[in-house]
């Protein structure tokens, strides 16, 4: 059964097969490892064990709940994100639209308020005239399908808090065009079909979409498509990426950047570089995802001495792994995984005295339980991404990012932030700046506005991109692990360095 909530007032994606509800739960956990790797997302150890204890069929439910914090799972829920909307209307400083860049081209936008209306350009004016689902004279109400409930509970409900922080910050400011933004929400249970009921339940009821976040969302690509509704997410499909109205904050086409492994090859020298290792976990898709990693690794001069593709995800000892690399003579290693995987594999080469230059876990690292597990193993790592350190660490010098955490932990309960909540709440921005430069809540309006969005970074919270092209950021941060900390390295202390291009395959 569908569960939907109404919130008033308020990965590099791969393209891959299949999930279905009868998959079992190790097809479940390299679906989930496919995402974590490429968006630089993750599940939590609490998720990780609901997952493992739901049994071979990946049969699971979640709680159930009302108010801003509960746990999504099975069954309905009512979500209301309003509830404290009044107090911070003037959270956030002015920023620029397209987001700083240091250490390479600049890129900037327009001048635009924290939560993404422009200062200095369009805006849609008070009693604009509307028309479409979802538009009356005093609400805009958007959807937004994401996994809930299924085989691991309450997987991507942080997207859907991430969309509801936006909102509820959103309308603390007055909404848009003289309008409350409202979300309606449904839960596709990881299931295609489920996801096209949802999407088609919702499309003649909402003025767009906003904020979804599915591995099952081609399965309402159809109805999005036929319809034309305005799209405004991460997609984690071709069939959802490749809508003419599906507008990415972050758009992720085939391939890696190549700008961060041009630093660390400066940074390392060529006894690193001459001697990488590639591991990959036991599935077609994530093994895709690291052969494109590798092919753009050696577009600038990497070479592998060491590969094995056919981890088990529920693999705990990595020894023969450790034994194996230190024959090769690998200095530097590239792994795709999560977050707790991670750790246990930085753990293990730290009990067995094994330690390398070039440890680059990637964006999946930037995790609290990476360093929980990892313990002493864990420092030394380097990683990188394409979104400000969005957990608090630049807060201080990036205001959207004080901004999100602060309405972020008032929908959530005081949650930690997670990559697919930065997604939520860069749509909603994405979204305010297309009706703004659309001057209209009409879906033709919405769409031509954002058909005009050539450079958008979310006010230094990402790296800038072209939403109307579906370009993806080439620009990144390099995250270090110091002392059981993340924090920034020296060659990216603020901002976004833009250097290298975009390897596509």
């Amino acid at each position: 059964m569908m569960g939907r909530t109404t919130s008033q007032g308020c990965i590099h994606p791969r393209r891959g097969s299949r999930r279905r509800r009868s998959s079992s739960i190790v097809v479940l956990l390299l679906a989930v490892t496919l995402v974590s790797t490429a968006c630089g997302a993750r599940l939590t150890a609490a998720q990780l064990a609901a997952a493992n204890a739901s049994g071979s069929n990946g049969l699971g439910s979640g709680g159930s709940g009302t108010g801003s914090s509960a746990k999504s799972g099975a069954g309905t829920t009512n979500t209301t994100a309003a509830g404290s909307a009044g107090t911070a209307g003037s959270a956030g400083s002015a920023a620029t639209g397209g987001g700083s860049a240091t250490g390479g081209a600049s890129a900037t936008g327009p001048a635009a308020t924290a939560g993404g209306a422009a200062a200095s350009g369009p805006t849609c004016p008070n009693g604009a005239a509307g028309s479409g689902p979802g538009v009356s004279a005093s609400t805009i109400t958007l959807g937004n399908v994401s996994t809930v409930t299924g085989p691991v509970p309450g997987l991507f409900t942080s997207a859907r808090l991430g969309t509801q922080a936006f909102i509820a910050y959103q309308n603390s400011i007055g909404g848009v065009c003289g309008r409350k933004l409202a979300l309606d929400s449904a839960d596709d249970d990881l299931e295609e079909a489920q996801n096209s009921t949802a999407v088609q339940s919702l499309t003649g009821q909402v003025l767009a979409f906003v904020g979804s976040f599915s591995v099952a969302d081609d399965g309402g690509a159809p109805a999005m498509a036929s319809s034309g509704v305005p799209d405004i997410g991460e997609a984690l499909t071709p069939a959802r990426f490749n809508l003419p109205d599906n507008f990415s904050p972050s758009p992720q086409p085939a391939g890696f950047i190549t700008g961060p492994f041009q630093h660390f090859a400066q940074k390392f020298g060529s006894n690193v570089t001459q001697h990488m290792a590639l591991l990959a976990e036991d599935q077609g898709t994530a093994q895709a995802q690291g052969t494109a990693q590798e092919k753009a690794m050696e577009s600038v001069g990497y070479k592998f001495v060491y590969q094995s593709t056919s981890i088990s995800p529920t693999t705990s000892d990595f020894g023969s792994y450790i034994a194996a690399m230190k024959s090769a003579g690998v200095q530097g290693l590239i792994f795709e995984a999560t977050a707790a995987v991670y750790g246990a594999m930085a753990s293990q080469m730290y009990t067995a005295g094994y330690t390398i230059p070039f440890a680059d876990w990637g964006a999946p690292a930037y995790d609290p339980q990476f360093i929980t597990t990892g313990g002493p193993g864990a420092n030394g790592a380097i990683l990188e991404q394409t979104l400000a350190m969005y957990e608090g660490q630049d807060a201080a010098a990036i205001p959207e990012v004080g901004l999100f955490d602060k309405w972020y932990s008032s929908v959530s309960g005081g949650q930690v932030p997670t990559i697919y909540a930065a997604y939520g709440w860069l749509s909603g921005m994405l979204f305010v700046q297309g009706i703004n430069a659309g001057r209209a809540p009409t879906r033709a309006a919405l769409i031509n506005g954002l058909k005009t969005i050539t450079n958008f970074g979310g006010n230094g919270l990402a790296a800038p991109v072209n939403p109307a092209a579906k370009t993806p950021a080439d620009c990144f941060i390099i995250i270090d692990v110091n002392n059981g900390k993340f924090v920034r390295d020296p060659a990216t202390p603020s901002g976004f360095t833009c250097s290298g291009a975009y390897f596509h395959e």
